[in-house]
């Protein structure tokens, strides 16, 4: 494997300690979760034993602050799990209606906001079934926050141009 490809790896596993940091109830609530996020760490010890440092080594996670890009991503994985979770709740619960559906590709900060305040507002009858899979009132509480953050702080700042222009255009 390149160096920056475990780079890149160990960039990604420290999003994901980072993100069970931020979201500790998901980190510790399921023996499944638990051991997930146990071999992540391990996963990252062994990387900085073999001398990989990642490309964000001293930045958003650790500085406390997040750029406008950090927390749109940290809000679209939060959406993307919700909206997997709902498929998975439909082939359980046939009679779900799963609203839950989002397009292929990335989404533009606008986008983001919108679905993730569709899903929040969606969820609340479905709280039971979707806590079976982690996805609490905790977790939309503080998905809520992170969207009111968002979206009041970079509310009419420009969506990012993500769409392929190939396919008609969303924004």
């Amino acid at each position: 494997m390149s160096s920056d490809r475990k780079r890149n790896t160990l960039d990604a596993l420290e999003r994901m300690d980072y993100y069970g940091e931020a979201n500790v109830e998901l980190k510790t609530e399921l023996p499944y979760t638990v051991e997930l996020f146990a071999r992540n760490q391990t996963n990252i010890t062994r990387l900085n034993a073999a001398g990989i440092t990642s490309v964000s080594a001293g930045g958003a996670g650790q500085s406390g602050t997040q750029s406008k890009v950090a927390r749109a991503a940290e809000i679209e994985a939060d959406i993307r799990l919700t909206a997997q979770t709902g498929k998975i709740i439909k082939k359980k619960f046939p009679e779900f209606q799963n609203t839950f559906i989002l397009p292929r590709g990335t989404l533009n900060y606008d986008e983001i906001i919108h679905y993730a305040e569709s899903f929040i507002a969606d969820a609340l009858p479905h709280d039971a079934k979707f806590s079976l899979y982690a996805l609490n009132t905790a977790f939309f509480n503080a998905l809520t926050v992170k969207v009111r953050g968002f979206s009041h702080r970079f509310a009419g700042t420009g969506g990012r141009q993500t769409h392929d222009c190939r396919r008609k255009c969303r924004t």
